[in-house]
This record gives C-alpha cells, structure tokens and sequence, in this order.
C-alpha cells in the first residue's frame, strides 16, 4: 500500500509563515466586507520568495538598538565575504510606504497584501483601544474607518473616483480614503487607461505617506513598464518598499501538491506525486496546483478506484493554463471591455467603435491561438481570410503610436491568460 501523503517526508527548502487577515474590512461600497479565503492558513515559500518571507515577518517599528540584524542569522556569523555578519540600520515596515507588490495573476500578491495589512493594522487598533487620554490631539474618532482597511482593485478606485467627481462629491471620497488605518489597491496596471484616476490615486499616496499611513499596491509589472502608467503615480509608488513576488518553484510546488493531497485526504504514492510535480506546467499558481489534486481525487472516485499514475496523467492533461482559450471567449471579453454585444463584433457594420474592437479580437485570436485566418473570418460574420490578415496586421501597426490600444491590449491579455 502506498504511503499517505500525511506521512512523507517534509519538503525541504520550503519553509511557511501562518497568514493573517484584518478584522475590519471594507469594500468598494464603504461597508464592511469578508475578505476571501485563502487556499491554506499558511504562505509556502522556497527559494523563489524568500525575501516575501523576510518582508512579511518584519518587525512594524525600527527595533531600539543600535543595530539590528536579518532575521534568523546569528550575528557572529561570517558572511560569503570572510567578514564578521554585516550591522543594519534598524527598520520597521512602516517606514517603508508605500509597499508594491509585484508578480503574475495567481502568485499570491492580493493574499499577501491582506496578511500585511491585517500586520500594519496593530498599532491603529492598539489606538482605538486605547484609553481617551491616548487618543491623538485632535480628538478624531478612530473607531470606524480608521479602524479598519480599506481594500479596493485599481478599477474599483477608478469608478469611485468617476462617480464622486459626477456627483461633486469628491471631498468626502478623498476624507474616507485619507482616514482608513491602511489602503490596499489591488491590480494597479489596470488602471492604465484612467489618467484622472491616476493622479488621484498619486495624491492619495502621497497624503497618507505624509500622515504616516500605510498604503498597499499590487500590480503585474513595475509601473513603469506598463503602457499608459502616468509618471506621477509611478513616482509616488517607487520610493518605498517593492516586493517581486513569484510563482511557487519546484520544491514549493511539490509541497503545495502535498498539502492539497492531505487536506482533501487524497493518497499519492512518490511515484504519483513525482510525476504530477514534474509534469505539470513549469509555472502555476496554487489554484491551479489545487485543480490538479481535485482532477485526480473525482476521476478515482468517478471510477472507484485508487490514484494510479493514470489518473496523474489525466490531471495534467487537464490543467494546460491556456489551452481552453477560444475565439468564443476572446470574442466575449473584448465586447465586456468595450461595452459592445456579441452580436456587434460578428455584424456587419462599420461603425468605428466596433471596428476597433473587433479588429483588436481578431489580433488577439491570432496571436494568442492557433486558429487559422479563415476561421477568425468565419466567427467574425464570415469575412474572408484577407479581410482577418488586413485587421490583424493594421492593429499591430496602430498598437505603436496608440498607447490606450496597447494598454487595452496588454490588459486583456493577461486577462485571457489567467486560468478559468
């Protein structure tokens, strides 16, 4: 009988920080909100994201010392230069805000941002709790939203933002943002075609560095390199602390497969488990791990049978991360971000908003798939393959000089390359 995977042998390199989540939470609505689930109580990392794991369990405040050392080192110890272990500067996370987060969808940025959010809440609590002599002077009170986080997507930031300005209404939306105890904006590159928004969310930043508090962003890529990003917000996200965050890598992997085996009592030999570690895509994230475990755990229980490598090999097959990408779902998520219907992208008509947009779908199709001209004509109202290579190769040309095509098109392609 295989070993159950609850009792193997501990991944080694792969160490983990129990995760946290903020009491008080609140959404895009200015109401208290439940922050989603993470996949485990705890954050695994390997080689990949250590320095995830440094940041992530910082101390809050520079420690009073004189000096301070990395944590887990012994300070006698001798570093790769042959000298006694270096001295630092003391430091606390919250002297280094804002924080950015980067990495692709599914690495884990938006979790992270709330584990450090729910850390960089401690001192407002301690605040709130505290007794009416301790309160700050100006007698503000910091019983609601400066108790609690606030956590917005960039697009979320954008249209409140839109509707304060409609309803003049702007000072109250710069008031609640101002005061919330630690700001999280989730997903800034998206925000890449909304200039206002933008110096906006640069001057809210800029505001709560002064006041001292904390602001969290995620985004896909550094905002330099995103088409559309204006230089103020990119300057006003840089100065502080910028952690990469990446991909689970082969032993992380390894060890997540392990744990979502365990938790959903699945029985993986070495073998099994050797041959899902290595044949699976050599970057997903812990969804997609998680995917592969439950493919296996239904196919044997649809079948009544134990994991085999069979089952293992089936899983894999299954979780290819864009291989589902069709022309049906291209075609839908141009129209959702154009504000167009289905319908519009396959009619006939010449109307320049429609053009563009369908132009864009078939650029996308074409270089995201390996559909033939023909058939993108042929899904397209039955244009012939001419017509599809004439589009592609004018969106290709116009994506140069046009910075909200490109910025468009760099979105909607990590949107279609993200699992699901």
């Amino acid at each position: 009988m295989p070993p159950h995977v609850e009792d193997a042998t501990p991944v080694a390199m792969v160490e983990t920080f129990a995760l946290r989540s903020p009491r008080s939470v609140r959404g895009p609505n200015g109401r208290l909100s439940r922050v989603a689930d993470s996949l485990l109580p705890v954050f695994a990392v390997g080689e990949e994201n250590r320095f995830v794991a440094f940041v992530c369990n910082a101390p809050l405040i520079a420690e009073d010392t004189a000096t301070a050392t990395y944590a887990g080192t012994d300070a006698s110890a001798e570093v790769s230069n042959g000298s006694p272990s270096a001295e630092f500067e003391p430091f606390g996370l919250l002297s280094l805000v804002p924080m950015l987060l980067i990495g692709p969808a599914g690495c884990g940025k938006s979790t992270l941002a709330n584990h450090l959010a729910a850390r960089l809440m401690e001192p407002a609590l301690q605040a709130a709790a505290a007794p009416a002599r301790l309160q700050p002077r100006s007698g503000r009170d910091t019983s609601s939203s400066e108790s609690s986080v606030w956590f917005l997507t960039g697009v979320d930031f954008a249209r409140l933002y839109a509707r304060a300005v409609e309803a003049d209404d702007v000072m109250r939306f710069r008031r609640e943002l101002n005061r919330a105890a630690v700001v999280v904006i989730d997903d800034v590159h998206l925000m890449a075609t909304k200039p206002a928004s933008q110096d906006e969310l640069a001057s809210r930043i800029e505001f709560r560095a002064a006041e001292g508090r904390p602001t969290i962003l995620t985004s896909r890529r550094l905002p330099s390199q995103v088409t559309g990003m204006r230089p103020l917000l990119v300057s006003r996200m840089l100065p502080g602390l910028t952690v990469p965050v990446r991909l689970p890598g082969p032993e992380t992997r390894r060890f997540l497969l392990t744990e979502f085996a365990r938790r959903r009592k699945v029985t993986l030999g070495d073998a099994e488990l050797d041959l899902l570690t290595a044949g699976l895509e050599p970057e997903l994230p812990a969804r997609a791990l998680d995917s592969a475990i439950a493919h296996v755990d239904l196919r044997c229980r649809m079948k009544g049978i134990r994991p085999d490598v069979h089952a293992v090999r089936n899983a894999i097959d299954a979780i290819e991360p864009t291989n589902d990408l069709s022309i049906d779902r291209v075609a839908k998520a141009i129209a959702r971000r154009f504000k167009l219907r289905l319908a519009d992208l396959k009619s006939s008509t010449r109307r320049q908003e429609v053009v563009r947009a369908r132009s864009l779908a078939m650029y996308l199709v074409r270089s995201m798939t390996q559909t033939s001209y023909h058939q993108i004509g042929k899904y397209f109202g039955g244009r012939d393959h001419t017509t599809v290579l004439h589009a592609c190769r004018k969106t290709a040309t116009s994506m140069e000089t046009d910075d909200d095509l490109r910025a468009r098109a760099e979105e909607l392609t990590e949107q279609l390359k993200t699992p699901g």
